[in-house]
């Protein structure tokens, strides 16, 4: 294992550390999320990875956006939450 890492040149092991701070993970999570999967194909980035903040809002809009809306809604008035407490 050590003779991969002497095969790394200091340029190179900076320039990846670089990447990997930048987007907020260590250089091994870095490193392995731009391994293939099982299936050959490479990880995609999550969207909050590389999104702006306004794709980012937008993606998550319709993330919600695509789940059903239950008609009940919670009744969480003082009332009810005290209901059976003496008061």
């Amino acid at each position: 294992m050590s003779s991969i890492i002497e095969e790394i040149k200091p340029e190179t092991a900076e320039m990846i550390k670089a990447q990997a701070d930048a987007h907020g993970l260590s250089v091994d999570e870095f490193l392995r999320d731009l391994l293939p999967t099982n299936d050959g194909n490479t990880l995609e980035e999550p969207v909050y990875r590389m999104a702006s903040t306004a794709e980012w809002i937008k993606a998550f809009s319709e993330w919600a956006a695509s789940h059903p809306t239950l008609p009940i809604l919670a009744d969480d008035s003082r009332e009810s939450i005290y209901q059976g407490r003496g008061e």
